[in-house]
């Protein structure tokens, strides 16, 4: 439950930045969230995030063959734990928002 409710305020907060863009959107989610930035390849925003102390997952998170038919390289997935909190999700954001203005 804590999980998603992580998930959910992320979704939220990420889904008010034009740029971000959402993979998936299972009725039941749980802890993890799969993202894109436009015009921003997902192993730059993870290294980006990375020097920011936010660790994330950027790739094809063993389904190649459905990114493929999509037409998506890759994506970048957040997860969320039990050891997790808002100030978290908040810090996530606000790189977000700092690797827009840098990557403009």
């Amino acid at each position: 439950n804590h999980e998603r409710k992580l998930s959910a305020y992320f979704k939220e907060r990420a889904s008010t930045l034009a740029q971000i863009q959402f993979v998936g959107e299972p009725k039941n989610f749980n802890g993890i969230v799969s993202f894109l930035v436009k015009n921003i390849h997902p192993h730059d925003v993870a290294s980006f995030l990375a020097n920011s102390n936010i660790a994330v997952r950027a790739g094809h998170h063993c389904a190649q063959p459905l990114l493929e038919s999509m037409g998506i390289p890759a994506t970048v997935r957040v997860s969320f734990s039990i050891y997790n909190s808002k100030n978290d999700v908040d810090k996530i954001i606000d790189a977000l928002i700092e690797l827009k203005k840098f990557w403009s």
